[in-house]
């Protein structure tokens, strides 16, 4: 009987394609792992939260690290440096330096670095197109033009 049961279940599998599914089996439905660890990161974010908001000056510091790299919540370095005066106060010493790994202060500086030569683009354009207001409108920039 059981081989004859056996025999039946291929039998519907193969008209149905032969492909298996998670639910055929009577399992769960499989979650993408990365919803997975997103789901797992908030949760620890949150049980952090709640030991930093009772005073835990370990998790202050947990959780501002949590902030620094944006683990189960937004990033914010502003949140991140205000969880560290905390858990400063709370006796653990440790600065934001310390809590970025050398490739991140690399990242950092570079991202500053090429913010800071598109913020000068920017004002040099803003500059050409304020320039190109006056010579339209016939009036000059130069004062010894303008007596």
């Amino acid at each position: 009987m059981a081989v004859a049961g056996g025999a039946l279940v291929v039998a519907r599998r193969r008209q149905a394609g032969g492909k298996r599914s998670r639910s055929s089996r009577g399992g769960p439905p499989r979650i993408p792992l990365r919803e997975l660890v997103r789901f797992r990161e908030q949760q620890w974010f949150l049980e952090e939260l709640e030991n930093a908001r009772d005073g835990d000056p370990n998790s202050m510091l947990r959780l501002a690290k949590m902030y620094l790299y944006g683990q189960g919540c937004e990033r914010s370095i502003n949140i991140a440096q205000e969880w560290l005066r905390r858990a400063r106060a709370g006796g653990v010493y440790c600065t934001l330096d310390e809590l970025f790994t050398a490739e991140d202060l690399d990242a950092i500086r570079r991202q500053s670095r090429s913010g800071t030569a598109e913020r000068q683009q920017h004002q040099q354009l803003e500059r050409r197109q304020h320039h190109g207001q006056y010579s339209s409108h016939g009036i000059s920039n130069n004062t010894s033009e303008r007596r």
